[in-house]
């Protein structure tokens, strides 16, 4: 559902609704008033809600998932706080963002993140190399143009909406850290823990194919992040080895939630964006596609990757490969270095019944990963040498 103003004092064109509650973003014909504000759904009161934004507006216009529009005039008298919170203001910019670690700040938080250089580019916007100008942390910053009338904006600052309700009730190990977001002018931006060793897909191209040691252990974290992801009766939805990071230490952290979904009971919108790949036989025939067992055929085909350096039926394109994942009784080719637990774990991931495929909970006790543990790497401290070296002494 999406709310959108009509008048001339402003503009409300973003109201992105999920299970776990609504994020606006709203900017007004001033250019400086900019309201972001993201509410859970325990707190909203409707009644108060539409009393709220038609008192800023005057006019709204809800339009409904079934493509219905309905204008609605309501001369309200303003009121100066929000149905949601007594503290809120219109007049200030979003949330701050900033680490657990880091103590809050009345600065603005446009002042503190300053935008460094390109890191990427995808289909929701781009991916830069953030720095808090005040504490030095690096983040990566997402960044979208919100107020474009064109099709591909709104939906990539919906993807980033889904992404910040998905990733700000998550705290894990191997999932990448939410810091927040802000609205800068006509942008939105989301700050993002920084993984400086960058993904899965991009380490395959460069080096090559993992060794089944390796395997095992971003495939131990992997399951690691899904299993406590699933507990939330949350599926990732687009796992593959470019939304998996690894910094230099080997940790391994899931990343871009943008199409991941909160299970409550209701039916997933299908969405072909990306690679086919990945996706599991029921995703591809539009049948039962918003599981949890659609993350672990993914799995399955990333630990392909892992091992070959590209997914499974990667010989076919475009429509003979979606035809192929979605109908083919047979395995794809598992390579023959893999050990006999690899290749069982793969089985078990890519069985056509997501009824038959194990939870990512059991698969952590499955032998491939059981006895793998990801270690920190110990800080050693090398004692400077007080002798110079012979070049250094020598020619005096």
């Amino acid at each position: 559902m999406e709310f959108g103003s009509t008048n001339k004092r402003g503009i409300f064109r973003h109201a992105v609704f999920t299970d776990y509650g609504i994020l606006y973003l709203c900017i007004a014909a001033d250019n400086e008033t900019r309201i972001q504000v993201y509410i859970p759904t325990h707190q909203i009161d409707i009644p108060k809600l539409c009393h709220f934004l038609c008192s800023f507006y005057g006019v709204f216009l809800l339009a409904t998932n079934d493509g219905k529009q309905q204008s609605h005039r309501l001369p309200l008298p303003p009121i100066t706080t929000s149905p949601f919170s007594p503290t809120y203001s219109t007049t200030t910019s979003p949330s701050v963002p900033r680490s657990p670690n880091r103590m809050e700040n009345p600065t603005s938080p446009g002042s503190r993140w300053k935008k460094g250089r390109l890191l990427g580019r995808g289909s929701f916007g781009d991916v830069y190399l953030g720095l808090n100008s005040e504490s030095g942390e690096m983040c990566t910053m997402k960044e979208v143009t919100l107020f474009s009338d064109d099709a591909k904006s709104k939906e990539s600052a919906q993807q980033l909406g889904q992404e910040i309700m998905i990733l700000s009730r998550l705290r894990h190990p191997n999932i990448v850290q939410y810091y927040g977001s802000e609205t800068v002018e006509d942008k939105l931006y989301i700050y993002l823990e920084y993984v400086s060793g960058g993904s899965i897909y991009k380490l395959l191209q460069e080096y090559g194919q993992f060794d089944e040691i390796a395997i095992r252990s971003c495939t131990q974290q992997i399951l690691s992040g899904l299993a406590y992801l699933h507990a939330k009766n949350t599926v990732h939805r687009d796992i593959k080895g470019a939304n998996i990071l690894v910094d230099p230490t080997g940790r391994v952290k899931l990343a871009d939630f943008g199409m991941a979904k909160h299970i409550s009971g209701q039916s997933c919108p299908l969405s072909f964006r990306g690679s086919p790949y990945w996706m599991a036989p029921e995703v591809i025939k539009n049948s039962n596609g918003c599981n949890l067992a659609v993350d672990i055929w993914s799995l399955g085909c990333t630990v392909l990757e892992m091992a070959t350096t590209k997914p499974p039926w990667s010989q076919y394109e475009g429509v003979p490969a979606m035809f192929k994942i979605g109908n083919s009784k047979e395995l794809p080719e598992i390579p023959d270095h893999l050990s006999n637990d690899g290749k069982d774990f793969v089985q078990q991931c890519l069985q056509r019944n997501p009824l038959h495929r194990p939870t990512a909970a059991q698969l952590l006790d499955h032998p491939f990963v059981k006895n793998v543990a990801f270690m920190e790497r110990p800080f050693v401290s090398i004692e400077p040498s007080e002798e110079l070296p012979p070049f250094m002494n020598s020619g005096r």
